[in-house]
């Protein structure tokens, strides 16, 4: 049997809220889809990093927020079929700006803070369709993805 298996580290999502209940959104260019995304704040988890430090990170470095409350939602396979990796979803509750953002060499990201509302439209108009993302969503919130 031939088989191709992606070795990959594993990931963080984060579902960030403030206090007036709105969500972190990342707005990003994604070449493996070529177009730009509506996610929410991710990324890999570095060697040597626990992913709740992968998570505080990669909020901090997306976005220049930050959280006091983190609750840990679990992991998920990101793609049993052919990833052999992980990816680990937080809540972040009451973000606030406490930094700029620290982007990585090419990224570029535009963030934005939607409400429930926004973020429904969002998923039913179909511009909001990163599998990770609407599942981290949907953990947290009654989301129908």
């Amino acid at each position: 049997m031939k088989a191709v298996i992606l070795e990959c580290p594993d990931w963080v999502n984060v579902v960030a809220v403030t206090p007036e209940k709105r969500v972190l959104i990342v707005q990003q260019y994604r070449i493996g889809v070529g177009r730009t995304t509506l996610e929410i704040p991710a990324g890999i988890v570095e060697p040597g990093e626990a992913p709740e430090q992968a998570a505080i990170r990669e909020l901090r470095e997306e976005t220049g927020f930050t959280a006091t409350r983190w609750k840990y939602l679990g992991w998920v396979e990101t793609n049993s079929a052919f990833l052999n990796n992980r990816c680990h979803q937080w809540l972040a509750l009451d973000v606030v700006k406490t930094a700029v953002p620290e982007l990585d060499e090419g990224e570029e990201i535009t963030v934005a803070e939607l409400s429930l509302e926004e973020i429904r439209a969002e998923i039913e108009q179909g511009t909001m369709r990163n599998s990770l993302s609407l599942l981290s969503l949907a953990r947290v919130f009654d989301l129908r993805v």
